[in-house]
């Protein structure tokens, strides 16, 4: 399938970010794993450093970006401390419905899985106490592919119904968060390229662009709500490796999932929540509940947005 043209700056492999002018999809940029990691570390050296636990007890409004119903889970401890007993604002702007995976209810999904899923988001919505907004994209099978070429079919698709990163930009200025979680915009964590998407388009949303001081948000929406800080939620754990590789950004941060959270640890609440989302026991939740039992803490690299 053809690239299409307006998703050409987010794919293409450069030095340098490019963007792009024209239609809906117009101002995606282009990204290769090195310069997305120099891209972070020229932002966060020339700053404060800042913590998650700083942030939550400065009252933040906290959004997580996830390709699918889910996909909060990865940062369910810290929902659990700032959304649950900190009750903290806290929003979930999920781009699919998951309807491209596989059903593990017993009786099955009669409805379909794509509504099962929304039905688990808002259960687990409120036990955050988080409200959600849908992009309602269509959620592609996850091949385990990672070349640009499909990573286009799948933005050229999202781009027939409407640019995604201009529906993740006006929630990000709906909502105003001062930080948003999302996954490494790499490796997204496990391969997955609609996680690997996420994290491009919270970038592309957030205007970031090379200046000639180095790598910075533009000013192209200066009038505009900026959140604080970005993180995206690494995987560094050794016992992953072998199967689903490693996430390349390094970490910045860590954060100990064992902590206390109104009456229970971080991660147990987390992973009571993530329960919920019974459709996917069999797919990724069931290997949550089982690492949760093991995990210590979270890593994570923050980028800040001066």
């Amino acid at each position: 399938m053809p690239l299409n043209k307006k998703f050409r700056g987010l794919l293409s492999l450069g030095s340098k970010f490019s963007i792009g002018r024209g239609g809906r999809g117009e101002k995606f940029f282009a990204l290769t794993a090195p310069t997305v990691a120099f891209v972070f570390t020229a932002i966060a050296s020339s700053s404060h450093a800042a913590t998650i636990d700083d942030d939550i007890a400065a009252a933040a409004r906290i959004m997580v970006v996830g390709a699918h119903p889910d996909d909060e889970t990865l940062v369910g401890p810290i929902l659990a401390k700032a959304c649950i007993e900190r009750a903290l604002p806290c929003h979930f702007a999920v781009l699919t419905a998951g309807e491209g995976g596989t059903c593990s209810l017993k009786d099955g999904c009669p409805d379909g899985l794509g509504a099962t899923r929304m039905r688990e988001m808002v259960q687990v919505a409120d036990r955050y106490g988080a409200t959600i907004s849908w992009g309602g994209f269509r959620n592609f099978p996850n091949t385990g592919t990672r070349e640009e070429s499909w990573y286009g079919t799948i933005l050229s698709d999202w781009g027939a119904m409407t640019d995604p990163v201009q529906w993740l930009r006006d929630d990000i200025a709906r909502f105003k968060p001062d930080l948003i979680f999302t996954v490494d915009p790499e490796h997204g964590f496990y391969g997955h390229a609609e996680h690997i998407l996420a994290g491009r388009l919270v970038l592309s949303a957030l205007h970031i662009v090379r200046g000639p001081d180095g790598y910075r948000p533009s000013a192209l929406d200066a009038d505009k709500h900026r959140p604080k800080a970005v993180y995206f939620v690494l995987n560094h754990y050794w016992a992953f490796r072998p199967a689903v590789g490693r996430d390349p950004l390094p970490a910045t941060e860590t954060w100990p999932v064992r902590q206390a959270c109104a009456g229970d640890t971080c991660i147990k609440q987390a992973m009571n929540i993530a329960a919920l989302h019974a459709s996917q026991e069999k797919s990724g939740i069931g290997f949550f509940q089982f690492a949760g039992r093991f995990i210590k803490r979270l890593y994570l690299h923050r980028l800040p947005l001066p």
